[in-house]
């Protein structure tokens, strides 16, 4: 075999390699000065989202057939603050998919979590000490006793899109939410 057939086999590999990939990123929304890094592969999505605003993000991916050898897809993101500004809340709303039954991780650098709150469409977390630096969702960083989320596969097919939006919440709706979710709790403490 030449070398020029070897180089011609390996790039061939190569290509059909990459065409196995996981949910392809096709567009991102971003605020001014925020940057998303796309780390996905296989049957896992996962990426760094560089927040220098605290506004949203959205990332639309289309599904490829590696996509749909799982029921699940992985999920992690690694979230860095560069705003400068505490960060109390943080929230994630897909759209054309929905969370896993399996709950992942969620840990802060310095902050401290007061609530993880998930539903099929949304993943709400508030702190209870504000976060300065950086939040990691699912276990981007390979830590011991660390778990990533799940996105469900079910209903898709290849070519599909999905919706993963990142949003901040301002401390006036932080404030709410928390009203609200201590209202639920105290009319579920009156029920019993």
């Amino acid at each position: 075999m030449t070398v020029k057939q070897l180089l011609v086999s390996v790039l061939g590999a190569m290509a059909f390699a990459g065409s196995a990939n996981a949910a392809l990123l096709s567009s991102t929304t971003t605020g001014a000065g925020n940057v998303v890094t796309d780390y996905s592969t296989g049957s896992q999505v996962s990426f760094d989202l560089d927040l220098a605003q605290l506004s949203h993000t959205s990332l639309t991916y289309t599904v490829e057939a590696a996509d749909l050898a799982n029921p699940y897809l992985s999920f992690n993101a690694l979230v860095r603050n560069l705003s400068g500004s505490a960060l109390h809340g943080f929230a994630l709303y897909l759209d054309g998919i929905a969370f896993g039954p399996a709950n992942g991780s969620v840990t802060p650098a310095f902050g401290s979590v007061g609530t993880v709150t998930r539903t099929d469409g949304k993943l709400a977390i508030t702190f209870s000490a504000p976060e300065y630096a950086e939040l990691h969702i699912g276990n981007p960083v390979l830590e011991a006793d660390k778990f990533d989320w799940q996105l469900a596969t079910a209903g898709l097919a290849v070519g599909d899109r999905f919706v993963i939006t990142s949003a901040v919440p301002e401390p006036g709706n932080l404030t709410l939410m928390l009203a609200g979710m201590g209202a639920c709790a105290m009319l579920r403490r009156r029920r019993k």
